[in-house]
Parts: C-alpha cells; structure tokens; sequence
C-alpha cells in the first residue's frame, strides 16, 4: 500500500496535466477521470480486465 496522502497527490498531479489514472487489477479494473471524460465511455470502452463486461 502507498503511504497515506500518496494517492491524492497523483490525483494532484494528474488534475493539473489533465490527465487520466487507470488502475487494473484482479479481478476488477478502475479508471479516475473527469466527469467529461468518464461520460464518454460506454461499457466495454475501458479494455479493463473483463472488457468492461
């Protein structure tokens, strides 16, 4: 696990690049976005670890 604070920090980061966090794991995949950018997936659209399904 990442010290405390560490998470929101990236999230920091990634706010100011406009960037997206993807995180993929087992048996569950993730993604933080904006709400602009999350609007604009469909299931499926992430290629997450089940493809969204």
């Amino acid at each position: 696990m990442p010290p405390p604070g560490h998470l929101e920090g990236v999230k920091d980061i990634l706010d100011e690049m406009g960037a997206v966090f993807i995180a993929d794991g087992w048996p569950l995949g993730a993604f933080i976005s904006r709400s602009e950018i999350a609007e604009a997936f469909e299931p499926c659209d992430h290629l997450s670890t089940f493809g969204g399904a």
